[in-house]
């Protein structure tokens, strides 16, 4: 009856070919690709293999596993369930395995077996010795061909293991077992187990957390711990204790190739900013690859940054206790800002999930105001401010008195410079719109025409604040030098290909055109040119209407002609006061060109509570420049 049971477990596990896999050619490929730079990693697999053979229930630090090294020989022991019949044929099967559906298992791809005949290993023989269903069974693998699957033995043993199963590696390689051990110490210190290598310890990174006093977490699937690091803070990502990465976290958050490198990465997942930390995670549910050196991003990666999210918002309430760092603080806000949009607007009584660190965002006082000494909080400033009224503020102090501070407000913000990860473009723009939604940069509101308008149409400033008072200059005025150089301009706008690019692109009705050197008070308009009517004043809506038709719709009435359209040179503009003391004889052309090119941006600041300068169109510089060329090439060929 033994006999028979005996027999009955070999025939089970015997296969008539060997591992049986058609396949000649995919053993060779997966055998010599999989981990073809580091063929010491086949090993690792081994590891993995010895792990999951403990029950799930056993907590790790039960689980144990002992590597032995010797002359041309590696040997894995493991004190688990040991293999059954069926995982013992599973050995002999490429892409077989009986763990895809465990969530607890770190292996599911049926291939960690066959990455130790790696040929660059020079593997000679495999000895599997396990308990199996009670019978203490031997299975050998040989290599007599290396570009041939390997051969299979299986036979009972009489005697009793003290194990539960032992791999043990020939290699014909003397050094093979060493590389074997060099790539497991990279992987066997994230396993919390009990793991000697040539009976001594082998420390695990949680052992050495514990002895630091590291800060650990836990919740659902992940496990880690934050270790305050002076250099290394990068994040260690593991899945199932295997090590999958170890990348900087504004890397891991975006995806790698996506990343800014500024706080905006940070911003996507609402991942605090916390640089003295480096965090160690694991977590059982994410995807990995085959190969095991990445995962999907799908919505376990999801999960396992919102678990972040969550410990650094507890680490960033604490260190916010610890000390002011206004820097911090500023990184922080921006970040987080959604979030402390709607905790800045929810009822009082209400509390909801991350109010404890919102509240010290929101309350921190770190801004400055225009002419105060007082430091004001988010909240101090949204208490200040008036109904109806955005708020204002100027990084860079720029244009603290734009249009001579004659518009309604109640203070200016001056707001520090954040460096912290490189900051972020319009830091302030995106952080204070977030929170206070109507808001003026007063160092770029002069580029901003949407918003003048917006703050002309709610009576917030005045168009005459607005519009700078612009003057022709007589020509008694000029030198003879001016004099030249403005009659050679109006001959140039006179060609007839030149005044039909002009007429084409400046949708305005006249009878002639006339460029005259003009004069305003704007102190920080950078202007150049600009379309200016009979009386000197810039060209707008308003004054259009006045000077063809009033009351009328001035994109579809039909306007009177103007009897003359006065193009403006500004007389002490930098580049326009080279090109008339010049020496060059085509000053004149240049001059052209460049005017034509600036002539809707300075329309913009003529009359930016206007959108007139529409009707220059931006193709005016290339017509222009392409009828200058025709005039030039002519004159050319002519000399």
């Amino acid at each position: 009856m033994e006999d028979k049971k005996k027999t009955a477990v070999i025939e089970k596990i015997r296969l008539e070919a060997g591992i049986d896999i058609d396949i000649g050619e995919a053993w060779n490929k997966l055998r010599s690709s999989q981990f073809g730079g580091s063929p010491g990693r086949g090993f690792s697999e081994l590891i993995q293999n010895a792990l999951d053979s403990y029950p799930n229930h056993l907590p790790w630090e039960e689980k144990r596993v002992d590597i032995e090294t010797g002359a041309s020989v590696i040997s894995i022991t493991d004190y688990g369930e040991g293999l059954d019949r069926k995982r013992l044929r599973l050995l002999t099967t490429l892409g077989g395995t009986d763990k895809e559906l465990d969530p607890d298992k770190i292996g599911k791809f049926g291939i960690g077996f066959v990455s130790i005949f790696n040929p660059k290993l020079e593997t000679k023989r495999v000895r599997v010795l396990t308990c199996c269903e009670g019978e203490f069974v031997e299975m050998q693998f040989t290599v007599t061909d290396t570009a041939r699957r390997p051969a299979v033995e299986a036979k009972l043993h009489d005697s009793t293991f003290p194990f539960s199963t032992r791999i043990t590696v020939e290699f014909e390689s003397a050094d093979a077992p060493a590389r074997c051990v060099v790539d497991a110490k990279k992987r066997l210190e994230y396993y919390p187990c009990n793991i000697t290598v040539d009976e001594e310890s082998f420390p695990s990174i949680w052992q050495r957390a514990r002895e630091k006093n590291a800060i650990f977490f836990s919740e659902g699937s992940c496990y880690g711990f934050l270790d305050q690091s002076n250099w290394n803070k990068w994040i260690t990502v593991l899945c199932k204790y295997e090590y999958l990465l170890k990348i900087p976290l504004a890397n891991l958050l975006t995806g790698g190739p996506h990343n800014h490198n500024d706080l905006r990465d940070y911003h996507g997942h609402e991942v605090p900013y916390l640089p003295q930390f480096a965090i160690s995670i694991n977590c059982n549910d994410l995807a990995v690859t085959i190969s095991r050196d990445s995962f999907r991003m799908d919505h376990n990666y999801t999960n396992m940054l919102r678990v972040l999210a969550d410990v650094l918002m507890i680490e960033l309430s604490r260190a916010m206790d610890a000390e002011k760092d206004e820097d911090g603080i500023l990184a922080n806000q921006y970040i987080l800002r959604k979030q402390l949009a709607a905790y800045l607007r929810q009822p009082q009584h209400v509390e909801r999930k991350n109010d404890f660190v919102l509240k010290k965002l929101a309350d921190a006082k770190v801004y400055r105001l225009n002419g105060k000494t007082t430091r004001y909080s988010l909240r101090d400033l949204l208490a200040e401010m008036t109904a109806g009224l955005p708020l204002y503020f100027s990084p860079d102090r720029k244009n603290l008195r734009w249009v001579g501070g004659s518009f309604k407000h109640d203070f200016i913000v001056l707001p520090q410079k954040c460096s912290v990860n490189n900051g972020a473009p319009q830091f302030y723009d995106d952080l204070f719109l977030s929170v206070f939604k109507d808001v003026v940069n007063l160092d770029t509101i002069q580029e901003n025409q949407e918003k003048i308008k917006d703050l002309v149409n709610r009576r917030i400033v005045s168009k005459q604040s607005l519009t700078l008072k612009t003057r022709m200059l007589g020509t008694r005025s000029l030198s003879p030098v001016e004099k030249e150089f403005l009659e050679k301009v109006n001959g140039i706008i006179k060609h007839p290909d030149v005044a039909l690019a002009i007429k084409r692109n400046i949708h305005i009705s006249y009878n002639q055109v006339e460029c005259v050197y003009f004069d305003s008070d704007g102190k920080d308009a950078y202007i150049a040119t600009g379309l200016l009517a009979p009386d000197g004043k810039a060209l707008s809506k308003a004054v259009l209407a006045n000077l063809t038709g009033k009351g009328q719709d001035w994109k579809s009435a039909g306007f009177k002609k103007l009897d003359t359209l006065y193009i403006g040179i500004l007389r002490r503009h930098q580049i326009i006061d080279f090109l008339i003391n010049c020496d060059d004889k085509h000053r004149q052309y240049y001059a052209i060109t460049y005017l034509s090119h600036e002539l809707a941006l300075c329309q913009k600041h003529l009359v930016p509570y206007s959108d007139f300068y529409h009707v220059v169109k931006d193709r005016l510089a290339d017509d222009v420049r392409r009828a200058v060329m025709g005039e030039l090439l002519l004159q050319d060929k002519a000399a």
